[in-house]
């Protein structure tokens, strides 16, 4: 099923501390400025995400994330493998951006990628990606997300919701990844360490 959802697609190139809310402080030498805090949940130096998503009763799916940053720009690495356990097939998405990091306040930030996403299945596929992620602090201690994800004929949805910490986050969302051959769609459990 997995190798069967994305087989259509052919090898080729790419074508295109406050524990309590962990946010940024704004100096208030420079109204514009937000600067970083240790174990922000929000622009970190790094970031690691770990989470699991159940698809179907046979099909599941682990995701792994690092990013690196400093200040406005940052590198993100996003390993998404999945399995079928009736089939015995695997499948990997993996999304590679740079990306710009815009605070929009000290409680919210828009980051804009751009890169390439890399499938592993039947074949291997390479396609040009671009990306948004907006992610805003709507109360201590809780974060809201969402990123949609798209690489030519893939559209990568998520929509999480996260308890946030000093360098720690523990969340849940939804991930939706459709392509001309079908859908993969499923909820998620996870955390994450930000500096």
């Amino acid at each position: 099923i997995l190798n069967g959802l994305f087989s259509h697609h052919h090898s080729h190139a790419a074508s295109g501390s406050d524990g309590g809310i962990a946010t940024q402080q704004q100096d208030p030498e420079t109204d514009n400025d937000v600067q970083h805090e240790s174990g922000d949940v929000l622009m970190p130096y790094v970031r690691f995400d770990s989470a699991y998503n159940h698809v179907s009763s046979s099909i599941s799916g682990n995701d792994n994330r690092l990013e690196l940053g400093y200040g406005a720009i940052s590198f993100l690495a996003d390993l998404y493998y999945l399995t079928d356990s009736t089939y015995g097939t695997s499948l990997s998405v993996d999304h590679y951006l740079l990306q710009y990091r815009l605070p929009v306040s000290p409680r919210g930030e828009l980051d804009f990628g751009a890169g390439r996403t890399n499938m592993y299945g039947a074949n291997f596929t390479q396609l040009g990606t671009v990306s948004v992620t907006a992610r805003f602090i709507v109360a201590d201690h809780l974060m809201l997300e969402f990123r949609p994800i798209w690489a030519q004929t893939i559209q990568d949805y998520e929509g999480t919701v996260a308890y946030t910490g000093s360098g720690f986050s523990l969340k849940a969302g939804y991930r939706s990844m459709t392509s001309p051959g079908g859908t993969l769609q499923g909820p998620f459990v996870g955390f994450a360490l930000h500096y």
